[in-house]
Order: structure tokens, then C-alpha cells, then sequence
């Protein structure tokens, strides 16, 4: 796949993603009855917070360049249509 461009990128649709993703985190770490799983559940949900600041603050560059594996962006491609 060639490199993804931060204009390729539906942006909204990304971030409705990462806001579930924040809170089905939170759910998890709090129905965890195991404290090593409900600390990496938290520690996802710090992680998916930091993005979330970095998507408001439509730095969407800072969140490409820190994306250790882009190809997930292919997911929210705009359509060529």
C-alpha cells in the first residue's frame, strides 16, 4: 500500500472510533475483577485520550506519525467517488 496522506483520511469518522473505543476501555477496566487487566484497560484508555486531544486539536499529522502500524487508516479512506 503506498503511504497514507492526512487528507485521505475521513477524520470524523476515525474519531467517532476512537471515542468508543475510549469507552468501551473504560466499561472493561471497570467490570475487570483481574488488576493487571483493568490497569492495561486504563492504560489503553490514557493512550486513546492523548489521541483524542491530538484529533481536536486537528493535528491529524501528530496522529498519523505516531500510528506504529498506518495501514489501520485504511479503514477510514474517503472514497474516491
Amino acid at each position: 500500500m503506498s503511504k497514507i496522506r492526512v487528507e485521505d483520511i475521513d477524520w470524523r469518522l476515525y474519531k467517532d472510533d476512537i471515542t468508543t473505543a475510549m469507552r468501551n476501555e473504560k466499561l472493561w477496566s471497570m467490570g475487570s475483577n483481574d488488576p493487571e487487566d483493568a490497569e492495561m484497560h486504563l492504560a489503553n484508555y490514557e493512550k486513546l485520550c492523548e489521541e483524542l486531544k491530538l484529533l481536536e486539536a486537528g493535528d491529524y499529522a501528530a496522529v498519523l506519525d505516531a500510528c506504529p502500524k498506518p495501514d489501520i487508516f485504511s479503514d477510514y479512506l474517503k472514497s474516491n467517488g
